[in-house]
């Protein structure tokens, strides 16, 4: 037990691999719409990070919708405890589009009869969206993007004219954004 010695000894040594995780791509989306995001592993214990919380953070795929640019996390463990990371940016852009036609025909024939906000991207909601004559009479007004005008003025049909639009409208970063144009009333 005093004596001085050394002595050595063989064992085996197992080293483990990370595991190795794959998340999609980089994508870039307007403001007010979603992204999918995909990540691929051997291992099928995922676990997705991000500011805003996840719906399904344990799915290979989720569904997210970013209010602004940020990076989500994916992250697995396999049976060892090893842990695999990787991350994907979803960078918002925040053009907003309001798609509103130049033309409508309010003939009761189904098609094209009211005049309406047709699309919209990057808008929360609308806080007015009227109509004015030439002579610069509200013709028409409506705080409701489904809604639309269907050509009549003071109980009549209007006259066939060009009339001027105005879209007031508070987009998801709660901007309040205005518009203008023109349309063709068409009979």
């Amino acid at each position: 037990s005093n004596d001085c010695f050394s002595d050595s000894a063989k064992f085996p040594v197992y080293v483990d691999t990370v595991p190795k995780v794959y998340a999609s791509q980089d994508t870039t989306i307007i403001l007010g719409t979603s992204a999918r995001l995909y990540a691929n592993s051997a291992v099928h214990n995922f676990n997705w990070y991000s500011n805003d919380p996840i719906s399904n953070p344990y799915s290979n795929e989720i569904e997210v919708f970013p209010k602004e640019s940020q990076r989500f996390v994916v992250k697995v463990i396999d049976k060892s405890g090893c842990v695999g990371v990787d991350s994907v940016w979803v960078f918002i852009d925040g053009n907003l589009v309001i798609l509103v036609p130049s033309a409508f025909t309010p003939n009761n024939d189904g098609l094209n009869d009211l005049f309406r906000i047709g699309k919209h991207i990057g808008i929360k909601r609308i806080t007015e969206f009227s109509v004015y004559n030439r002579f610069g009479e509200l013709v028409y007004t409506t705080d409701d993007m489904d809604k639309g005008w269907d050509g009549v003025f003071k109980g009549e049909d209007a006259p066939m004219s060009t009339y001027v639009w105005h879209v007031k409208a508070i987009t998801f970063e709660n901007k309040e954004v205005f518009l203008k144009g023109n349309v063709t009333l068409i009979r």
